[in-house]
């Protein structure tokens, strides 16, 4: 039993040692190390800037010669790349019956900078009112990253 106490206490003895020796080794190498300094994580960010559209007569047909067209611009607010796919609904406003749904783009955009793209809807109604939707989602895990709206209406036909 004795030498199990004294072989405890030697190597309790032992531990407690070599926590300074460690310290001492810490302390002679310039004091506190500081962890190098992460790379800065940013999470995806755009912003539609605008969205412009006009009904206009298109010509053709009376009752469906009409037609859309406008653009938009989609700006960065990351600091760093990314890509984004840009997403358009067409939609008429009353029933909101969706007419076009497509993927306009899929852009890299420069931290801080933009993109711009047309849009065109034609063989329209006439006095009708439509919903253009502009959604921007990240490429890589398709979360929305920011969406705006707006409405155009075509005017009646002229006999």
């Amino acid at each position: 039993m004795k030498k199990l106490v004294l072989f405890l206490g030697v190597v309790a003895a032992a531990a407690v040692l070599a926590v300074p020796a460690a310290l001492a080794k810490e302390i002679g190498s310039g004091g506190i190390v500081t962890p190098p300094t992460p790379a800065p994580v940013t999470t995806p960010c755009a912003t539609v800037t605008s969205v412009s559209v006009l009904g206009k007569k298109a010509g053709g047909e009376p009752a469906f010669g009409f037609q859309v067209s406008g653009d938009y611009a989609v700006t960065s607010c990351s600091t760093l790349p990314e890509t984004v796919v840009v997403h358009v609904n067409f939609s008429k406003w009353g029933t909101g019956e969706l007419l076009q749904s497509y993927d306009a783009e899929t852009t890299p955009l420069l931290a801080g900078k933009g993109a711009k793209g047309l849009l065109q809807f034609g063989g329209l109604p006439q006095r009708t009112t439509f919903k253009i939707e502009i959604v921007v989602t990240d490429a890589a895990t398709g979360a929305v990253l920011a969406s705006r709206w707006t409405t155009a209406g075509t005017p009646a036909a002229k006999v």
